[in-house]
């Protein structure tokens, strides 16, 4: 059973790193990790090309954006399986990762009926990131 303080939930994110942050007198973050860094180089590797085995490399653009996508696909993946108890959430960041989440949301059938509202932010630190998920908490009740 829902109460009210799980109902609304704050995810700040970028590609690398997602802070979950839960309104309150005391608001708290969880950080979670995307598993691996996009366009992380592999010792040995070509600086343009893109590893597909141990003897073979192309510099083909579509297997670069690809990898990139599936390795986001992963971690979006990973963090809404900790948001499914929450009703409404508040996706927001820097970029377009915060987006490209909300969409992914939006797509899955668990979210379905759940509120999903996104908006752009600057890089911020804890405290401004406390303030301004318990503003924004304030606004939706």
């Amino acid at each position: 059973m829902k109460t009210e303080e799980n109902k609304f939930i704050a995810v700040w994110m970028d590609h690398e790193k997602a802070h979950l942050i839960e309104p309150g007198k005391e608001p708290t973050i969880q950080t979670i990790y995307a598993p691996t860094k996009a366009n992380a180089h592999v010792a040995g590797e070509t600086s343009d090309g893109t590893s597909l085995g141990h003897f073979r490399s192309t510099n083909n653009e579509f297997n670069k954006h690809r990898k990139d996508e599936n390795q986001f696909q992963i971690f979006c993946k990973q963090l809404s399986a900790g948001l499914i108890c929450y009703d409404k959430l508040m996706v927001f960041g820097p970029g377009t990762a915060h987006k490209e989440f909300r969409n992914y949301l939006q797509q899955e059938k668990q979210f379905k009926d759940k509120d999903i509202l996104a908006s752009t932010a600057d890089y911020m630190t804890e405290n401004e990131l406390k303030a301004k998920v318990n503003a924004m908490f304030l606004q939706t009740l």
